[in-house]
C-alpha cells in the first residue's frame, strides 16, 4: 500500500486489541531488539489496522476531537429482590461533534430491560455477547437511563453481585439489600458516601472511579442473631426411597460451626414420619421428639459443647398413600422435609428412587434444580434415581407415586382371506413391552369370529369370553421386550349378508399406547371384494404392500391404520365358473400303426368344477385310456361313456373326487389302425378328440347349465420313424399348418405341426417306407497337409486328419507315385502301411491300406497321420526365376471319392528363403502369407499362424516322427477336399531388382514432366492394380512387395527434383521476351453492338 494515498473508506475508531502477534527470529534476540533496522513479520490484517490508525492520526484536522463522544459520569443503584438484583443505570454522555456518534458500553451477564434518554433519540445496538453501542445523533449533553437485571450469587460465605460496567471517570454505585443489619463490602471502593438509613434494609453508596467490574458481597453482621443461626451452616444429602408400600427417608447432615461451640441441635421432621434412628459422630447425650404445629421437632443434646464439623444422620419412614407426598422443604411452621433449624443457612441434595414396579413423578417443584449423577454425594447416589439440589430450605418438592403401567407398542399385520366357504383372519401382532412386564394380553374380537388358534412364545393358555367378544392370552411368566402373537380366527361365509355389505373384521388389541397396523384383503379368483370408499374410517391405502400371497389367493387391496376406531365396509360378489381348454395331440407314426397321446388341459377359474366331458371317435371309444396326468388335479372318481354315438363320436364324462380350481390335466392314449390298401403305403383317417361343455344343456341345475367352454386352443404334431415317408393333411375347423418351433404346449421334435381354435378337425395320414440308401462311410472333418520344398528338388509331406468312419479293419490311403512312406500313426499309435494289391483307383498314384482297428465306437472320431517324402525329377527352384509346380496330396479312402467326404482341408507350404508363393491356386484360398519383411530380408514371422494351425488340428494329430521345416510358409484352405495344389513361385530378389530398376528408370524419364502427368500415371497404375486385385489379390500384393524399392526411389527422385531442380533462366545478353502488341479494332466495329437498352430494329 502506498503511504501517500489515504486508506479506502473512513472507519469508526476501533478499540485496539489487548494482544498483538509479531513474528521475530528466535535466535539472537538481543541483537534483533538492539538493531533499529531489524525486520519483523506480522499478519496482513494487523498491518492494515495499524496503517489505518496511523493515517487517521496524520490526516485528522487540528480542531477535530480525538473521539466523537464519551461518558462523563455513571451512577448505578441496585435493589436486591430474592435472587435477582434490579439496577438503575444513569449515564451522562457528552457528544463532541455533529452527526452520529457511537459509544461502546458493556454490562457482561446483566440483561438490559429498558432504555430511555433526555433528550430522546438514543439508540442501543448489540455488538457482541454482553457488549453494546450507544448511538446518538445530537451533539451536547445527553442523559441515558437503562434498567438492568443481574443474578445474585448465594454461597456459604454469603451473597454477592458481580456487574460489568463501562470505564467512566466518575462512577457511583449504590446497593440496597432487603434485610436489616447486613455487612456490605463493595470492590473496588475508593470512597464510601453517606446515605440515609432505611428501616428493615441495608444500604451503602460508594464512589468507585474508573472501573470495568463492580463486585458486592453482603452477609449478616456478627452478634445480631442467636449463636447457632449466626455461627453454623449445614449441608444435607437426603435419600428418598419409595418401595414396599413405604417411603424411606435417609438424611445426612454435615454441620459446620463457623465460630464458637454448640451443644444442641434442632431438626424439623414432617408430621406423620416414624423416626427410626438419629445418629451422629459427636457424642450425643440424648435425642427427643416433640410435636410443634404441623411438624415434629427432634432435639439433639450433646455431651459437651463442640465446634468444627459435625455429621448427623436421620432415618425415617412412613406409609405410601395414594395422594402425592412432600420430600423436601420448610415453610414457616410446616415441615415438608427433614431440615435443620437455627442454622445460618442450609443447602443440600435430594435423591429420589423408586422400586422397579413404581414410578415417581414430581407434581410440584419450587426452589430446586435437577443435577447430574456426577455431582451427587456418594452417600445418596443410587442407580436410576432422580437428583435435585436446593440452596435454602425455603423450597418444596412434591412427588406422586403410582404403580408402573406397562407401555405396549404394537405392530399389527392382518390378512383377511375370502375362500369359497370361509372368511379367515390371520393376525400377527409384534408387541414391544416397556417399563413393566405383563402376564396376559387381551384382544377385542370382531362379531361372529371363532378363534381357531393362538401361538406365541411362553403361551400358557388362551380363553374366549362367553359372549365371544374378548380374547385373553395368558403367559407362563412376566414378559418384557419383544413378543410376537399370532391369532387365527374364521367364520363361515353368508353370501346373502356379504352381498349387502359388512365391515372387515379386524382384531383390536387392548390397553396399547400405540398401534401401527397393516391390513391385506385376499380372495380367490371367484370372488370380487368391493370397498365402499365413502364409509371408510381410520384406513389409508398402502402402496408398499407385500404382493406375495399363497396360491390360490390373490391380493385385492392393502391398507394401513394407526388409530381407532376403524371401519372398512365391503361387499362380496361371486364370479361364475370360467372354463377354457388346451388340447394337444401327439401322433407317433410307426410301421403298421400310429400311437396317439392327447394332453387335455382344462383351466378352471373363479369357481371349482368336478365334471368334464369330451368326445372321441366311435371306433376308438372302447380302446381309449383315460388318466389324470402327474400333478394334474384330484383323482378320478368316475368315468362313463354315452350309450349311443352322435355324428360318429362318443361322449365320455369324467367326474373327479372333489371340485378342482386351476389346471386339470387329463391324458388320453389310443392307437390308430391303417385302412386296407397297398403294402408299400398305409393310410389313416381319424377325427381329433373334441372338448364339450361339462354339463348337458338339459341339466336341471341352472348354474351348471351355464358353463360353456369359453376358449379352445388345439395343437397337433406328428413324429415318424426314420424309415418312413409320412404326409399329414388336416381339415375342418380353422386348422392351419405351423412351424414346429411355434408349438407352445407340445414338444418341438416333430416334423409337422398344426394349430386350430375351432372344432371339429380331422386328419389324414399317408405313410410309406423308404428304400435303403447308401451313406457316406468315411467323413474327414479336418485335414492338414504340410509340405516342405527344398532347393535339392525334394519335398517332405505330412498329412494329419480327423476321421469318423464305419470301417473297422482297414482304410484305403492313396499316395503319389514313387512316394517314400516314412510313417503312419492312428490315434498317435504307429500303424503298418500295407500295399494295396489292386493298386490305386487313379493313375500316378499308389494304393495302400492302413489298419484302423480300435476300441472306440464307430461314431467317435480318431486321428490319422501320414508322412512321406517325394523327389521331383527336375528341381523346382533351379529352373529360372519363376515356375509353377503341382503338389499331389494324400487321398484318404482311395479313389472312391463317393465314399469319403472331406469337409475342410488346409495346406501349409514352405519354400526356401528369397522365394515366395504367388497367386491363388485353383480351388484354394490363401489364409495367411509372409510379410514383405520376411520375403525381402528373410526374417520369418509366421509363427503365430502356424501355432494356430496346430491348435486347429488338435494335439492328437501329431506324430512320433520329426517333421523339420525351413523357409517361408504360406497357408491355404479348401472346402470339399482336393487331390493336388498348384503353386506358383517367384525368386523375390531377382523380381525386386528388375521391377524396382524399371520403376526407377521410369522416374528418371518422367522427372521433367508436370506433376499433373505424374499423378495421373500413378493413379492409373493404382486403378489397374486394384481392378486386377478383385481377381487375384495375392498376385497384386506380391507385385507391390517386389516393387516397393522402386516406388520409394520414384517418390524420392520426383520429390528431390521438384524441390531442388533448377528453373530455366534466360541467357546473358538475350533480349527479354516481347509482350504481344495490342490490337486496336477499326472504327465502327462496335457500332452495331447494343447493350440491351434499345429494342432491336426489324
Amino acid at each position: 500500500m502506498d503511504p501517500s494515498q489515504p486508506p479506502v473508506g473512513e472507519a469508526a475508531p476501533l478499540e485496539p486489541p489487548p494482544e498483538h502477534k509479531v513474528y521475530v527470529p528466535y535466535r539472537n534476540l538481543r541483537a534483533i531488539f538492539e538493531n533499529e533496522a531489524a525486520t519483523v513479520f506480522l499478519p496482513f490484517q494487523e498491518y492494515l489496522r495499524l496503517w489505518e490508525h496511523t493515517w487517521r492520526s496524520i490526516t485528522r484536522p487540528a480542531d477535530q476531537p480525538l473521539v466523537s463522544g464519551l461518558i462523563t459520569a455513571a451512577e448505578y443503584v441496585a435493589h436486591v429482590e430474592q435472587d435477582t438484583a434490579r439496577i438503575q443505570a444513569t449515564l451522562s454522555v457528552q457528544v463532541l461533534q455533529k452527526g452520529w456518534a457511537e459509544i461502546p458500553v458493556k454490562f457482561g451477564g446483566a440483561a438490559i430491560g429498558t432504555v430511555s434518554s433526555e433528550p430522546p433519540g438514543v439508540l442501543l445496538r448489540g455488538t457482541g455477547q454482553g457488549t453494546y453501542a450507544l448511538l446518538l445523533s445530537q451533539p451536547g449533553q445527553t442523559t441515558v437511563q437503562l434498567e438492568l437485571a443481574a443474578r445474585v450469587i448465594t454461597s456459604p460465605e454469603g451473597r454477592s453481585l458481580v456487574l460489568d460496567v463501562p470505564p467512566v471517570a466518575q462512577t457511583t454505585f449504590e446497593l440496597v439489600v432487603p434485610e436489616a443489619d447486613q455487612a456490605i463490602d463493595i470492590q473496588p471502593k475508593l470512597l464510601q458516601l453517606p446515605v440515609e438509613a432505611v428501616e428493615k434494609r441495608s444500604r451503602v453508596r460508594a464512589g468507585l472511579g474508573s472501573v470495568e467490574k463492580i463486585s458486592a458481597r453482603w452477609n449478616p453482621r456478627a452478634g445480631a442473631k442467636p449463636d447457632m443461626e449466626l455461627l453454623a451452616s449445614a449441608t444435607s444429602a437426603a435419600l428418598i426411597q419409595v418401595e414396599d408400600g413405604l417411603i424411606h427417608a435417609d438424611v445426612f447432615f454435615t454441620i459446620e460451626v463457623l465460630r464458637g461451640n454448640v451443644e444442641q441441635f434442632r431438626i424439623a421432621v414432617p408430621k406423620g414420619h416414624r423416626i427410626l434412628d438419629v445418629t451422629s459422630e459427636a457424642r450425643l447425650r440424648e435425642w427427643r421428639v416433640s410435636e410443634e404445629g404441623l411438624r415434629q421437632i427432634v432435639t439433639l443434646d450433646l455431651l459437651s459443647r463442640t465446634g468444627g464439623k459435625i455429621a448427623v444422620e436421620v432415618h425415617t419412614e412412613r406409609p405410601l398413600g395414594e395422594e402425592p407426598f412432600d420430600a423436601v422443604g420448610l415453610a414457616g411452621e410446616t415441615a415438608h422435609g427433614i431440615h435443620l433449624l437455627d442454622v445460618l443457612r442450609e443447602s443440600g441434595q435430594v435423591a429420589v428412587r423408586s422400586a422397579a414396579d413404581l414410578t415417581v413423578t414430581p407434581t410440584l417443584q419450587q426452589g430446586l434444580v435437577r443435577i447430574d449423577e456426577s455431582e451427587v454425594d456418594a452417600r445418596i447416589k443410587r442407580p436410576g434415581a432422580a437428583f435435585y439440589k436446593f440452596y435454602n430450605p425455603n423450597c418444596r418438592l412434591t412427588l406422586a407415586a403410582r404403580p408402573v403401567e406397562p407401555r405396549l407398542l404394537v405392530d399389527h399385520r392382518a390378512d383377511v382371506s375370502f375362500t369359497q366357504d370361509q372368511l379367515r383372519l390371520e393376525s400377527e401382532l409384534v408387541y414391544t413391552i416397556e417399563r413393566a412386564g405383563v402376564f396376559e394380553l387381551t384382544f377385542k374380537l370382531p362379531q361372529g369370529l371363532t378363534v381357531e388358534n393362538v401361538a406365541c412364545e411362553g403361551l400358557k393358555q388362551f380363553d374366549v369370553s362367553a359372549d365371544k367378544a374378548l380374547l385373553t392370552v395368558s403367559l407362563k411368566e412376566r414378559r418384557m421386550g419383544e413378543l410376537t402373537v399370532r391369532v387365527t380366527a374364521l367364520r363361515q361365509r353368508d353370501p346373502a349378508a356379504e352381498a349387502a355389505g359388512f365391515p372387515i373384521p379386524v382384531l383390536e388389541p387392548q390397553n396399547v399406547e400405540l398401534e401401527n397396523g397393516w391390513l391385506r384383503i385376499l380372495a380367490i379368483d371367484a370372488i370380487d371384494v368391493i370397498t365402499d370408499t365413502d364409509q371408510i374410517a381410520g384406513f389409508q391405502p398402502d402402496p408398499a404392500a407385500d404382493p406375495q400371497v399363497a396360491s390360490p389367493l390373490r391380493l385385492v387391496s392393502a391398507w394401513t391404520f394407526n388409530r381407532r376406531p376403524v371401519n372398512l365396509p365391503v361387499r362380496i360378489q361371486s364370479k361364475p365358473t370360467r372354463l377354457t381348454a388346451d388340447i394337444g395331440t401327439i401322433l407317433d407314426v410307426k410301421q403298421g400303426q400310429i400311437q396317439a397321446v392327447v394332453h387335455l388341459v382344462y383351466h378352471v377359474d373363479f369357481a371349482g368344477l368336478d365334471t368334464f366331458r369330451f368326445a372321441v371317435p366311435e371306433s376308438l371309444a372302447d380302446r381309449v385310456q383315460i388318466q389324470v396326468a402327474e400333478d394334474g388335479g384330484p383323482p378320478i372318481k368316475q368315468k362313463s361313456r354315452s350309450a349311443e354315438a352322435v355324428d360318429g363320436f362318443v361322449t365320455w364324462t369324467v367326474v373327479l373326487q372333489r371340485e378342482a380350481l386351476g389346471h386339470v390335466r387329463l391324458r388320453l392314449i389310443y392307437d390308430l389302425a391303417p385302412q386296407a390298401g397297398a403294402d408299400t403305403s398305409q393310410t389313416y383317417r381319424a377325427g381329433l378328440v373334441r372338448v364339450l361343455e361339462p354339463f348337458d344343456s338339459a341339466d336341471a341345475d341352472v348354474r351348471k347349465r351355464t358353463i360353456p367352454v369359453s376358449r379352445l386352443t388345439g395343437e397337433v404334431t406328428a413324429r415318424k420313424d426314420k424309415a418312413l415317408s409320412v404326409a399329414v393333411t388336416a381339415t375342418g375347423g380353422d386348422v392351419e399348418p405351423i412351424d414346429v418351433r411355434e408349438l407352445l404346449g407340445l414338444p418341438q421334435d416333430g416334423f409337422v405341426a398344426f394349430r386350430y381354435f375351432k372344432q371339429p378337425v380331422e386328419l389324414e395320414i399317408a405313410a410309406a417306407k423308404y428304400d435303403v440308401q447308401e451313406v457316406v462311410q468315411t467323413v474327414i472333418s479336418r485335414g492338414l497337409v504340410e509340405v516342405v520344398l527344398d532347393r535339392a528338388g525334394g519335398a517332405m509331406f505330412r498329412g494329419r486328419f480327423v476321421i469318423r468312419t464305419s470301417e473297422r479293419q482297414r482304410l484305403a490311403v492313396d499316395l503319389p507315385k514313387n512316394a517314400e512312406p516314412l510313417g503312419v500313426l492312428v490315434d498317435r499309435k504307429p500303424a503298418a502301411l500295407e500295399k494295396n494289391p489292386a493298386g490305386a483307383a487313379q493313375k500316378d498314384w499308389d494304393g495302400y491300406y492302413v489298419n484302423v482297428a480300435r476300441t472306440k465306437s464307430s461314431d467317435e472320431p480318431f486321428t490319422l497321420a501320414v508322412m512321406y517324402r517325394l523327389t521331383f525329377a527336375s528341381p523346382p527352384f533351379q529352373q529360372g526365376h519363376s515356375n509353377t509346380r503341382p503338389l499331389q496330396l494324400p487321398i484318404i479312402g482311395g479313389g472312391a471319392t463317393n465314399d469319403v467326404a472331406l469337409q475342410q482341408l488346409r495346406v501349409a507350404v514352405w519354400v526356401p528363403e528369397h522365394f515366395a508363393l504367388v497367386g491363388t491356386p485353383p480351388r484354394f484360398t490363401p489364409e495367411c502369407r509372409p510379410s514383405w519383411r520376411s520375403i525381402l530380408w528373410g526374417q520369418p514371422d509366421r509363427q503365430a499362424c502356424l501355432d494356430e494351425l496346430q491348435r486347429w488340428i488338435g494335439d492328437d494329430g501329431g506324430g512320433l516322427v520329426d517333421f523339420p521345416t525351413e523357409g517361408q510358409a504360406t497357408v491355404y484352405t479348401n472346402l470339399g477336399g482336393a487331390t493336388e495344389i498348384v503353386v506358383w513361385w517367384w525368386h523375390v530378389p531377382w523380381y525386386a531388382l528388375v521391377v524396382s530398376s524399371a520403376l526407377a528408370l521410369i522416374a528418371v524419364v518422367l522427372r521433367n514432366t508436370r506433376w499433373e502427368n505424374k499423378l495421373t500415371l500413378v493413379l492409373l497404375a493404382g486403378l489397374i492394380a486394384a481392378t486386377y486385385a478383385l481377381q487375384d489379390a495375392d498376385f497384386v500384393w506380391h507385385g507391390l512387395l517386389v516393387s516397393s524399392y522402386g516406388l520409394v526411389a520414384m517418390a524420392g527422385l520426383w520429390l528431390i527434383h521438384g524441390l531442388f531442380g533448377r528453373r530455366r533462366m534466360p541467357r546473358p545478353g538475350s533480349p527479354p521476351p516481347a509482350f504481344p502488341a495490342a490490337v486496336i479494332p477499326p472504327p465502327g466495329v462496335f457500332d452495331s453492338v447494343t447493350l440491351g437498352l434499345q429494342k432491336p430494329q426489324t
